[in-house]
């Protein structure tokens, strides 16, 4: 199963993990586990790739996490609007295939 945590700070999105693999399919044949993986590197390919923001990310098999600095919080309306569509996108996958993912908020 695939676990998706979204990290918030100050009622803003801070981030978020995501951890293990869907068991949809076997691995090269998952959907769940491409689709949730191709928006997690989306949100960090932009955020420095477009935006040029310093973030910190980890990726690793069968994790991928990305935390914005405390700069990047408080004053990029822009890493917000990127941040709440990529967690648009996890919560689609997940009404989906809920069997497969579980979405879950936390303070940080």
């Amino acid at each position: 199963m695939t676990n998706i945590v979204v990290l918030w700070k100050d009622n803003k999105i801070f981030g978020y993990k995501v951890n293990g693999h869907s068991g949809y399919a076997e691995s090269g044949n998952d959907i769940v586990c491409s689709a949730v993986s191709i928006l997690a590197y989306t949100g960090i390919n932009t955020l420095i790739y477009k935006y040029k923001y310093a973030v910190d990310f980890v990726i690793n098999d069968g994790l991928i996490s990305l935390e914005l600095s405390e700069t990047i919080l408080e004053h990029s309306e822009e890493a917000q609007v990127i941040l709440q569509t990529i967690i648009t996108g996890f919560e689609s996958i997940q009404e989906s295939y809920s069997k497969y993912i579980t979405l879950k908020n936390r303070e940080v």
